[in-house]
Order: structure tokens, then C-alpha cells, then sequence
């Protein structure tokens, strides 16, 4: 077993057929991390018209008095900002899946091109996760987002469950409605990659 402190970074390989290779990570954002990012994201998603407002109010007996009225006033507005089970489920897909190391996710050069895509697949070559790359999936009521490596895509059920499971992806995935334009979006960003002979020893 081997045990690497956090902050350390690592890629195992088995390099026999007889060999198994277990890797375990952790994610636990602390709550000001938390509050802090998904703060950041709603302010994002909120229109600046959305404002805090005292209209109507019955005013403070006291000269200068901030009331019970106003503090309520105030954490009910923040609140109504805040609790959308929606957003924090966008938000958190997206904070969970976004790369640990800056470097660890890296946009090809050139562009690859859907009918690129669709020729190395029909060849046989296998699609992979790239390492590094983190991928989830959440279904609701608003649809099916699936999460790469920071970023939200909106996408059928079935592709998502495919494109999220780490098994290497052959031509078939092809036949996946959306398939063709979201797998080469993901390739070009870095996510998915087709891998050569002796890729996996460097």
C-alpha cells in the first residue's frame, strides 16, 4: 500500500495483466469553502435587479433601530436566494468534479473535428477518461447535466451515464442521440482522449 499526504499528487499504473492498481481520494470542502463557492455561484446566476427591499414595513420605534422586523426581512431574502435544491445540485456537481491540480486537464492544441471522432472510433481505438478528469451526472425535473471537470452539460440520461462511466468508449457509443458533439467538445477540452501504444507507461 502505498500512502500519499494530501497535496501530494500521483497517477498508478498496473504494469503487469495480473496486477490491480486501487486509488482512493478524498473531497471534503470545508464550510467556508463551501458557502464561499456556492456563494460565488448563485451571485452568478442572480439578476442584479434582484434586490433586497423594505417596502412596506412598519418602522422602527427608535430612531436608527434595526428591528427583528428588518433582520427577518433581510435572512428571508437571503434564504430565498440560497435554498434552491436545483442550484446547490448544479453548483455541487461542478465543485465536485473540478480538477484537483490545475495542470491535470489539458485542451488540445489542434481542435479534433466530429468526423475526426467518428474515423478513430470506427478504426477500433478506444475512448478514455483522460487522468485527472472527474465525471458525474445528476437527473431532476429541469433534465440530465452531466459534470466534467468543473462544467455542466446538458445532455440525455443515457449519454450521461455513459459518458460518467469510466469503462473505455468504442464506436458503439456513437449511436448515443448528442454523442458526436459532446464526446469532441470533451476530447478538445482535455476530459476523453484516445490513447496510443505506450501512453499508459509514460
Amino acid at each position: 500500500m502505498l500512502y500519499l499526504p494530501p497535496g501530494w499528487a500521483h497517477h498508478g499504473v498496473s504494469q503487469t495483466d495480473d496486477c490491480m492498481t486501487i486509488s482512493v481520494g478524498f473531497r471534503a470542502p470545508s464550510a467556508d469553502e463551501a458557502i464561499t463557492s456556492y456563494a460565488d455561484y448563485i451571485g452568478e446566476q442572480v439578476s442584479d435587479s434582484y434586490r433586497y427591499s423594505d417596502a412596506g414595513m412598519t418602522a422602527a420605534e427608535e430612531l436608527g433601530e434595526l428591528d427583528d422586523a428588518a433582520v427577518e426581512r433581510m435572512r428571508q431574502f437571503i434564504l430565498s436566494t440560497l435554498d434552491n435544491p436545483e442550484q446547490v445540485a448544479q453548483w455541487f456537481g461542478r465543485v465536485m468534479t473540478q480538477p484537483k491540480y490545475i495542470d491535470q486537464v489539458v485542451a488540445l492544441e489542434e481542435p479534433m473535428s466530429e468526423a475526426d471522432l467518428v474515423a478513430q472510433l470506427q478504426d477500433g481505438e478506444p475512448l478514455f477518461h483522460m487522468p485527472g478528469s472527474r465525471f458525474a451526472w445528476r437527473s431532476d425535473a429541469s433534465g440530465t447535466t452531466l459534470f466534467v471537470d468543473g462544467d455542466g452539460h446538458t445532455c440525455s440520461e443515457t449519454l450521461a451515464k455513459r459518458l460518467a462511466d469510466p469503462t473505455p468508449m468504442y464506436e458503439e457509443v456513437l449511436e448515443i442521440d448528442g454523442a458526436k458533439a459532446l464526446i469532441t467538445q470533451l476530447i478538445n477540452s482535455g476530459s476523453l482522449g484516445f490513447m496510443g501504444e505506450g501512453d499508459d507507461e509514460e
